[in-house]
């Protein structure tokens, strides 16, 4: 004996074991569109805080956690860090560890002078191509 449409038995269903992406923005938090709107307003923009302090781009602090960022654009807003992503704050131990991951990021350049150089050209001269025939 099957079921049919007749029989039909509503029934309430539970979500069990569904993960939130860490990257989904949370109600509380200002709005990455907001956030650049506030920007605009003050006469700057993501691109013009990052370039002036060292990154080739900061978008990523719109919807992750990234220390460093976050307080440039808070500072850029005349605000906390706290006060755009309070979903960000809430867990101090989170807060605590990633502080100490920045703090100990050295960034560090190759210099033109620490290139090595193929056989028979300088240092700064690229390498001469030959056609195979």
């Amino acid at each position: 004996m099957g079921l049919t449409t007749l029989d039909f038995i509503p029934c309430k269903l539970k979500i069990v074991g569904m993960s939130i992406n860490k990257t989904t923005i949370s109600q509380e938090d200002m709005h990455p569109a907001d956030v650049i709107a506030a920007l605009r307003k003050r006469g700057t923009s993501l691109r013009k805080i990052a370039h002036d302090n060292g990154y080739s781009h900061i978008q990523r602090v719109l919807t992750s956690p990234w220390l460093a960022a976050e307080q440039l654009v808070a500072k850029a807003l005349d605000t906390t860090p706290q006060a755009l992503w309070p979903s960000r704050y809430r867990n101090p131990a989170t807060r605590a560890l990633a502080f100490r991951q920045t703090r100990k990021i050295v960034v560090t350049m190759p210099s033109s002078r620490d290139r090595t150089a193929p056989p028979g050209t300088s240092a700064g001269a690229r390498p001469s191509r030959t056609r195979k025939p």
